[in-house]
């Protein structure tokens, strides 16, 4: 194999690499959020409207 060949391919190994590495990583980074109801919205908003004219 030519020089320049061999280099291409050395790096070409090293991202595949990497990325099969750091992937699995990401992937757990991510967390799933609770399901929350629509009505527990809006009484989480009433409370928190109510708060602040409380404050003003």
């Amino acid at each position: 194999m030519k020089f320049g060949v061999m280099i291409k391919l050395t790096m070409w190994i090293c991202v595949c690499l990497i990325v099969y590495v750091m992937l699995p990583a990401t992937l757990l980074a991510v967390d799933i959020a609770p399901r929350i109801s629509d009505r527990e919205i809006t009484e989480k908003l009433a409370r928190l409207e109510a708060g602040q004219d409380a404050v003003y």
